[in-house]
């Protein structure tokens, strides 16, 4: 059975950080999976805070249980992403007749 992928948010980015950068700094804890940084769409710059999804739960949690993470200088704040929880098709009640 594959292990539990494992998603972290990461706030505190500096403008110069784009998702290379973010990957990059984490691969030392383990595969990376995916890695985004939030931008604005008028303005096209950082909003200054990101994702980044480990293939495993145990290489996240080792990034998590770091107690500083510093990205091109700055310390970033780092913590652990609640999965999104999507309701399914079916589970879904029309209302429209009541």
């Amino acid at each position: 059975m594959a292990a539990k992928r494992f998603t972290l948010f990461v706030a505190k980015l500096p403008w110069t950080v784009g998702r290379v950068t973010l990957r990059e700094h984490f691969q030392q804890y383990g595969k990376v999976k995916l890695s985004k940084v939030a931008y604005d769409l008028d303005t096209g710059r950082s909003k200054q805070y990101g994702f980044i999804e480990f293939e495993s739960s145990e290489d996240g949690k080792r990034a998590l249980a770091e107690t500083s993470h510093f990205i091109d200088g700055a310390r970033v704040k780092v913590a652990y992403q609640e999965p999104r929880q999507f309701h399914d098709q079916q589970q879904v009640k029309d209302f429209s007749e009541v």
